[in-house]
C-alpha cells in the first residue's frame, strides 16, 4: 500500500489509537474527563457520571482501551509486514536485485528459478486477506454485543471504523496482488 491509501491507513490508526487512549484514561479518576462525554454519547446519557462509580466499571473501560490499543498496534505491525512482503524485491541466491529492479510477482514467470529463489508478492495479499478476516470477526462480534446490550451507537462507530479500514484496503488493491 502506498500513496494516498497509505496516508489514509495512517490516519485510521491515529484515530483508533487516540480513541483507545481515551478509553484507557477512564481507569483513573483524575484523567477521565474526556472519556465521560464520549461514553455518555455512546450510552445515550448526557450525564454518565454514574457509569464510573463502581471501580469494576473503571477497570473494564480502561481495560477495553488497553486491549484496543494492543489490537491496533498488532494490526499495524501485521499490515506493515504484509506490505513489506508484497513489495519485497526478488531474492536471488547470492544477493538481492537492486532497488529499482521490477518486483517479481510470480515464480512461474521464470521457469529456470526454483521456488526458493523468489518471494512471491501474493503472500502479502494473503496476509492482508487474513487481517481483513480478523477485523471482520471483531466487527460482527462487537456489533452483535453492542446491539444485544442496547448500545447501537457503538455499532455505528464500529461501522465507521471498519469502513475507514476497508476503503484504502479495497482501493489500493492489496487484497488481490
Amino acid at each position: 500500500m502506498q500513496g494516498f491509501w497509505k496516508h489514509w491507513m495512517i490516519a485510521w490508526f491515529v484515530f483508533g489509537m487516540a480513541f483507545a487512549i481515551v478509553l484507557a484514561l477512564a481507569a483513573w479518576p483524575p484523567a477521565d474527563g474526556i472519556t465521560r462525554p464520549i461514553l455518555g454519547l455512546i450510552a445515550g446519557d448526557a450525564h454518565p457520571s454514574s457509569i464510573f462509580d463502581p471501580m469494576p466499571m473503571r477497570f473494564a473501560i480502561g481495560l477495553q482501551g488497553a486491549l484496543s490499543l494492543g489490537w491496533l498496534l498488532t494490526m499495524m505491525i501485521a499490515m506493515r509486514a504484509a506490505d513489506r512482503l508484497a513489495h519485497f524485491q526478488q531474492k536471488w541466491r547470492g544477493g538481492f536485485v537492486p532497488e529499482n529492479a521490477p518486483i517479481q510477482s510470480s515464480r512461474a514467470s521464470d521457469p529456470t528459478k526454483s521456488g526458493s529463489d523468489f518471494v512471491d508478492d501474493a503472500q502479502g495479499a494473503q496476509i492482508w486477506r487474513e487481517i481483513t478476516a480478523a477485523i471482520s470477526v471483531w466487527y460482527v462480534v462487537d456489533c452483535a454485543i453492542s446491539l444485544g446490550t442496547g448500545f447501537p451507537l457503538n455499532a455505528v462507530s464500529n461501522t465507521i471504523l471498519i469502513i475507514g479500514y476497508l476503503i484504502p484496503v479495497l482501493g489500493s488493491g492489496v487484497l488481490s496482488r
